[in-house]
């Protein structure tokens, strides 16, 4: 089985985002990983297009993707958004739909505590060497360590049902 756990970031006219993906096996295992950046596009459209174009290319049979939640404390910040990361995920959703792709959604409040980067190396999901962190052989940015917080707690929550 096949995990691609997803941070989307879809902004592009507010601030070039950054997504994260990881694709991983059932037993925790990284098999690659990676990030699309919005600045390698010419308009939010090619760089959203590009994140579907990768999901069929890698061909998972689960989809794992940070959802998008407008908290209280971050509401101010976001008023005249225009709110491009939800609109990315509601296209990711559409093609999961389409394509009949099982498709989970998590919060980020979820993972982000329960999968620190220490516990991600103690679990050997991720290594690190100095001050930069590695998965599947490469090293690997914030976004996509966040992706792979998904994947692992899909894995151990969901898929093998682990409290």
């Amino acid at each position: 089985m096949k995990i691609l756990a997803l941070d989307p970031s879809g902004n592009f006219t507010e601030g070039k985002g950054t997504t994260g993906w990881s694709l991983f096996d059932e037993n925790f295992n990284v098999i690659a990983c990676g990030q699309k950046l919005a600045i390698n596009y010419e308009c939010k459209e090619e760089y959203w297009a590009s994140i579907i174009e990768l999901i069929s290319k890698l061909k998972p049979d689960r989809l794992v993707v940070e959802d998008f939640l407008l908290y209280a404390t971050k509401s101010n910040s976001q008023i005249n958004s225009r709110f491009e990361t939800p609109k990315l995920i509601g296209i990711i959703e559409l093609y999961a739909y389409k394509n009949k792709l099982p498709i989970t959604l998590q919060r980020a409040v979820d993972v982000k505590e329960r999968w620190k980067d220490d516990i991600l190396v103690n679990k050997n999901i991720i290594s690190k060497n100095n001050n930069r962190y590695y998965a599947g052989g490469v090293m690997i940015s914030e976004h996509v360590r966040d992706s792979i917080r998904h994947g692992a707690h899909y894995i151990k929550y969901k898929l093998k049902g682990n409290k």
